[in-house]
């Protein structure tokens, strides 16, 4: 038996036919949401007109409530395609009550003038439907829909059906009345709507994503909500019951239904409190309707308004704390979620909060991230506690900034060592910030305490390849001056033995001539001085050690450097020009990684011009200050920088066919450890390298 097989090819879907059906789909949504209205419209009218006692006289209006509630979840594009359907369902539902076409026709103006206003302030001040489990929104709600728009659709419909009515009554009691049957139905159901709505769009949404419907937490809150319905109920049945009647019951439904809603409120959505209202509120019709309950007080008018006033005064708070308690359950929600990412940070970077009590002198840990200051406690402890494990040798200094930041009141940030239980020793970042009571003087200070012993250790580290580098590079340079080096060392050793052998022969002489012979023996030994003078320095620059700051004559420094340049300058015919500020403030510094930086600009300088002609070859070094920062300009008259005289310090950047692009990138970062500046630009003729350094104090120097 041969078994075959139809193979059916999918054909892409053009994307004409998915707009066309995206608007069939808009279409039946917009058809089915609009015969909803004007059903819940239609039904709403006609309890409205069943539960009055008169027509005139409106228990509650809940055509008012689905209109407001029906513009603002549609488009404003689509509150036209509303008032047709609308208006067919309050004429429909007007067919079996006893109102007046006049009464009618008043209530018709008033609702949907009333709603138009309510909802087109609330979407102007919202953008859109409120939302009960936020205060603004929740305040605006109230503020523009029960209380701006019932307002306005009251004295509307009264300003309308007044002059018609046959028996005219008090003008003021008719919009009173009017006024509470509408801020009635917006508090009471309006809520309940919106809410019905926005949940069950939020569950087309989940389940258009192929999302869980429901999450355990749903569960939960749903027994919950089954509860609440049950208490609702029984509530009914003990208040609102025929064997609770006028206005002996009154005390009962305060003291059972607010605790019920301030249940609700405080444990569940603003959806539920909205429920309960809208469960309270049918059962409080219910009773009236029949005659039993609370409200039932003889006259109509006032069971009507007992009814109507007490409702609202039980709505509007538990929907208003609703909100608040929604609000602070997301905050401490949004709280507890940043305390966790605060604390994993703080765990990332060894760092711990704290606070410091400064009257009863304590410290508490608020975090549990290297708790370092109490060594893993995080309860208060004695300040005095915490400053016996700080190094005794910084413990005086951060004693003095503590002091001084607590009689400014005023921010300090401090580096100190602590002393471990184990002999160990670990470096601790620390910064305050002091809070201020109603006098202006601290009464605390709050800080974080960061444990920087690894980057201490990685800067010891990088210090040390710094120095390995720069030292390096000065072998480099020397190796590069060797023969003029040399050169200059066989001028006062040649003179020295020159004269030795002159004296050798003064003396093979009788008489000797002992004056001309003291004048040898001093020409050996400032020539011997000399030489030693060359050794000296260059043992300095091959030296490997530590740096010593110190205070620098720059102008001392400027000419040293020459002087060891000097025979490797004529030797290339170079010039050298200076023009040394006097009265140069002096600067802290390591006397020999100043001469390396000076002298890798002079070599670049040469190296720059060894194809100018031999009379245009001139180096200018210049010094001068302004304020109080010491400047060292080196210009030459080379070819200058190619591009951005930035790329200059790059790593391995060269314009030398032998070089390796490391002595100004070296050069940079000995200036910058001095805390000043390495610059470079294109003069008017060759480079300029211009050394910015802060001074010291003024010291008088010559030129």
């Amino acid at each position: 038996m041969v078994l075959s097989r139809r193979m059916t090819v999918k054909r892409p879907v053009k994307a004409g036919s998915a707009t066309r059906s995206a608007a069939a789909r808009a279409r039946v949504t917009s058809l089915l949401f609009t015969a909803l209205i004007a059903a819940l419209y239609f039904f709403g009218a006609r309890l409205g007109w069943y539960l009055s006692p008169r027509p005139e006289l409106p228990l509650i209006w809940p055509p008012h409530a689905v209109l407001f509630a029906a513009l603002l979840l549609a488009p404003l594009g689509f509150w036209k395609t509303l008032l047709a359907p609308v208006a067919i369902a309050h004429l429909l539902a007007a067919q079996g009550s006893s109102a007046a076409p006049a009464l009618v026709a008043a209530d018709f103006c008033g609702t949907l003038l009333a709603a138009l206003i309510g909802a087109s302030a609330l979407r102007y001040a919202l953008g859109g439907a409120p939302r009960f489990d936020r205060l603004r929104d929740t305040a605006c709600f109230v503020l523009y829909g029960v209380l701006l728009a019932p307002a306005l659709a009251a004295l509307l419909v009264t300003a309308l059906s007044w002059p018609l009515a046959k028996v005219r009554p008090d003008w003021m009691w008719s919009w009173r009345t009017l006024f509470f049957a509408h801020a009635l139905a917006l508090a009471a159901l309006a809520p309940a709507l919106i809410a019905g709505a926005q949940a069950f769009y939020a569950w087309c949404t989940r389940a258009r994503n192929s999302e869980p419907a429901f999450d355990r937490r749903f569960a939960a809150r749903a027994g919950e909500a089954a509860i609440l319905t049950l208490a609702v109920a029984a509530l009914g049945l003990l208040i609102f019951g025929a064997a609770n009647t006028g206005a002996t019951a009154m005390p009962l439904l305060w003291c059972v239904a607010w605790p019920l809603l301030l249940w609700v409120a405080l444990r569940l959505s603003s959806g539920c409190v909205a429920l309960a209202l809208f469960l309270l509120t049918a059962l409080a019709l219910w009773s009236v309707r029949s005659g039993a309950g609370p409200f039932a007080l003889g006259s109509a008018g006032a069971s009507v308004f007992a009814m109507q006033t007490t409702l609202l005064a039980l709505t509007l708070p538990a929907l208003l704390l609703g909100a608040v308690m929604r609000e602070r359950r997301e905050a401490q929600v949004q709280a507890g979620d940043r305390e966790k990412v605060l604390n994993l940070i703080l765990h990332a970077a060894r760092m711990s909060t704290w606070v410091w009590d400064l009257e009863p002198q304590k410290i508490t840990v608020k975090t549990t991230a290297a708790t370092v200051l109490q060594g893993g406690a995080s309860t208060g402890r004695a300040f005095s506690h915490c400053m016996d494990r700080v190094h005794q040798d910084d413990r005086r200094a951060l004693e003095q900034t503590l002091a001084a930041a607590v009689e400014r009141g005023a921010p300090y940030a401090v580096e100190f060592r602590l002393c471990e239980a184990d002999g160990g020793v670990r470096w601790m970042s620390s910064r305050g910030l002091p809070q201020l009571d109603a006098r202006g003087k601290p009464w605390r200070i709050v800080g974080t305490t960061a444990d920087i012993s690894e980057c201490k250790r990685h800067g010891q580290q990088l210090q040390e390849l710094r120095q390995e580098l720069a030292h390096l590079s000065r072998v480099a340079m020397l190796g590069e001056l060797s023969g003029a080096i040399t050169h200059e060392l066989n001028q006062p050793l040649t003179t020295v033995l020159s004269n030795a052998q002159a004296a050798q022969q003064l003396l093979a002489r009788e008489p000797a001539d002992l004056e001309e012979i003291r004048a040898i023996l001093a020409d050996i030994v400032a020539e011997n001085k000399r030489a030693g003078e060359i050794i000296r320095r260059l043992r300095t620059l091959l030296k490997k050690g530590e740096i010593q700051l110190q205070e620098v004559d720059v102008n001392e420094l400027v000419l040293e450097v020459i002087g060891l340049e000097h025979s490797d300058l004529i030797a290339r015919n170079i010039f050298v020009g200076t023009q040394l500020a006097a009265l140069l403030p002096r600067v802290r510094a390591d006397r020999v990684q100043m001469q390396q930086v000076l002298l890798n600009l002079m070599i670049n300088a040469s190296d720059a011009m060894a194809g100018n002609a031999v009379g245009d070859r001139l180096i200018k070094i210049g010094t001068h200050a302004e304020g109080d920062l010491v400047q060292v300009v080196v210009s030459d008259r080379g070819p200058g920088l190619p591009g951005d005289p930035e790329r200059i310090f790059e790593a391995f950047f060269t314009t030398k066919p032998q070089g390796l692009g490391l002595g100004l990138t070296i050069c940079r970062s000995i200036i910058g450890a001095h805390g000043g500046e390495l610059r470079a630009a294109n003069g008017e003729q060759g480079a300029v390298f211009t050394i910015v350094l802060p001074g010291v104090h003024l010291g008088e120097t010559t030129a």
